[in-house]
């Protein structure tokens, strides 16, 4: 298993986690939800976001962390090949 696992449906904002992983070089293993926009995503994600949304990136310790701002910041802080973020 990749250090990183984003559960992603498309066209939600989860792309840009994706991108910055896949543009950081950081190897992961995408889980793409089949829902669409206008459907509750609470069934695909059951266990891992308790307000049912997505996008969820379980980092290795199988940790899930929600909302695409936090997970971009928690990527910068955590791998030095992202090397674009806020400082904390």
């Amino acid at each position: 298993m990749a250090k990183y696992r984003p559960h992603n449906r498309l066209w939600s904002g989860g792309f840009a986690i994706e991108a910055t992983l896949a543009a950081a070089g950081i190897a992961f293993d995408y889980d793409p939800i089949q829902s669409t926009p206008n459907e509750a995503a609470s069934v695909h994600v059951n266990g891992l976001n308790t307000w049912g949304q997505l996008p969820v990136l379980e980092v290795e310790n199988a940790t899930p962390l929600t909302e695409v701002a936090a997970i971009l910041t928690y990527m910068a802080q955590a791998e030095p090949t992202v090397g674009q973020g806020p400082n904390p």
